[in-house]
C-alpha cells in the first residue's frame, strides 16, 4: 500500500502532520501491506483514535469476536512505532467492554 493511500483513509493527512507521522508510524511496514478489507477496516478504525471518533471506534472493536480483534491489534502493532501506545489502546477497548471508565 502505498503512503499517500493510507494517508487518504479518514483524512490521515488533515489529522496528523507529516513529521508527527514519521514518529508514530513505520513507514517501510506500511509500504509492505495490502490493501485487503480486513487492513483497510484496521487503518480506519486506527484514524478514529485520532479523532474525537473514539468512544465510536471503541465500541465497534468490542462488538467484535476475538480473533478479528487480535488481527487488528496485530496490525497496528506491526505499525505503530510506540508499542506502549497500541497497548494502552488495548486497554482502553478491555475496559471499555468490562464497563470500566475509558
Amino acid at each position: 500500500m502505498n503512503i499517500s493511500d493510507f494517508e487518504q483513509y479518514e483524512g490521515y493527512l488533515e489529522i496528523i502532520d507529516d513529521n508527527l507521522f514519521d514518529e508514530i508510524f513505520y513507514i517501510d511496514r506500511i509500504e509492505k501491506l495490502e490493501p485487503t478489507e480486513k487492513v483497510i477496516e484496521a487503518i480506519e478504525l486506527l484514524s478514529r483514535l485520532f479523532t474525537d471518533d473514539r468512544m465510536e471506534m471503541l465500541e465497534e472493536v468490542r462488538q467484535m469476536n476475538i480473533l478479528a480483534q487480535a488481527d487488528i491489534f496485530d496490525l497496528w502493532f506491526d505499525i505503530i512505532k510506540s508499542r506502549d501506545y497500541v497497548e494502552g489502546v488495548a486497554k482502553a477497548v478491555i475496559y471499555y467492554s468490562i464497563g470500566m471508565p475509558v
